[in-house]
C-alpha cells in the first residue's frame, strides 16, 4: 500500500520543534519597552505645573530646569563675549529667561508682574536679579556690567527653593 511505502521509509516520526524560550523573553522585554516608552512620552509632555505637585518628579523637574536654565544663562554671557549681542539684548533675554524660569518654579504669572509685584511677594529673593535686568534693559548707562547681572540671576537660577 501507499502508506505503508511512506511510514515505512521514515525510522522516526517526531512533532516539529517547540519555539525557544528567547523569543518569549524578547515578546516580554519588547511590551515592557513599548510601556515605559508610553508612560515617559505621557510625562515628558505633562505641563510644568502639574509635574511640581507629583512628590518624586517635582525633584526631578526642579533639577531639569535648574540645569536648563542656567546653560541659557552661560549661552547669553557666551553670545555677549563672542559679541553676537549689544549689552541690552543680553539684559533682554537674561530677564525672558528669568521670568520663564520663575514662572515654570512658582506658578506665578511672572511676564505681567512689575518689580514692584515681584518686591510684595513670594518673589521677593529674586527682587534684585530682576532689578539689574531691568535697569540694562531700560536704562541709559551704556556701561552695565552685563556678567554680574547674568551671575547674579544664575545664582537666582541655581539657588531658588
Amino acid at each position: 500500500m501507499a502508506h505503508d511505502f511512506f511510514a515505512g521509509n521514515v525510522p522516526y516520526v517526531a512533532t516539529p520543534l517547540g519555539y525557544s524560550h528567547w523569543w518569549l523573553a524578547l515578546a516580554v522585554l519588547l511590551v515592557v519597552l513599548v510601556v515605559l516608552w508610553c508612560v515617559g512620552a505621557v510625562l515628558w509632555t505633562l505641563p510644568v505645573s502639574l509635574l511640581r505637585k507629583i512628590p518624586v518628579l517635582r525633584d526631578i523637574t526642579r533639577a531639569v530646569l535648574r540645569k536648563r536654565f542656567a546653560a541659557a544663562v552661560d549661552r547669553v554671557e557666551k553670545s555677549l563675549l563672542t559679541g553676537e549681542l549689544a549689552p541690552r539684548e543680553a539684559h533682554h533675554r537674561l530677564a525672558r529667561t528669568l521670568r520663564v524660569y520663575l514662572h515654570f518654579q512658582t506658578g506665578q504669572r511672572t511676564h505681567v508682574m512689575g518689580l514692584s509685584d515681584i518686591e510684595a511677594g513670594e518673589l521677593k529673593p529674586a527682587a534684585r536679579a530682576f532689578e539689574l535686568v531691568s535697569h540694562g534693559q531700560f536704562g541709559f548707562a551704556e556701561n552695565v556690567d552685563v556678567a554680574h547681572t547674568a551671575r547674579v540671576v544664575k545664582e537666582v537660577v541655581t539657588s531658588w527653593r
